[in-house]
């Protein structure tokens, strides 16, 4: 029905390399003609290079959710592997797709030490725009407040 009208979708989550019959969804959405982007947290990087190397995804986007030494108290997660999200970024930088690596800005989780650490983490790759949160109060956690965007905007020189 979209035919000639979208030129491609935007799959994401929760986390859609959860879902255990992505590729076939991806399958579909390619004989349409369609191009794929995929939001990822990274955390299933076995499922990104299937995807890639099926050729289903054309775009990829990472949620860099911290510093390597903040990312397990950022996520609240404390077993988080993050040989994991090494490898996804590994993986991404090197499979020949455009992508992008992106971090959502909380006052209360970052700080410009963190951008610093993120941008060597992924190799000083760090370029693509910061997003300011939009934030709710859930699970009885305490409020947190966006930066400014005149204060996120000196974060994005420090790498």
């Amino acid at each position: 029905k979209r035919q000639g009208i979208l030129t491609g979708i935007c799959v994401t989550g929760g986390e859609p390399t959860l879902q255990p019959d992505l590729d076939i969804f991806l399958s579909r959405v390619k004989e349409l003609g369609y191009l794929v982007k995929l939001d990822s947290n990274g955390y299933r990087p076995e499922v990104l290079e299937s995807l890639c190397g099926r050729k289903l995804v054309d775009y990829i986007a990472m949620d860099i959710k911290s510093s390597p030494e903040n990312y397990t108290k950022t996520i609240g997660l404390p077993a988080l592997d993050m040989g994991r999200i090494r490898a996804s970024v590994d993986f991404i930088r090197s499979c020949g797709l455009p992508y992008e690596f992106r971090t959502t800005v909380v006052r209360e989780l970052h700080s410009a030490r963190d951008f610093i650490s993120i941008g060597r983490a992924v190799k000083h790759i760090f370029s693509s725009p910061m997003r300011k949160a939009t934030v709710s109060s859930a699970n009885n956690s305490p409020p947190m407040k966006n930066r400014s965007w005149k204060n996120l905007s000196g974060f994005s020189s420090l790498t």
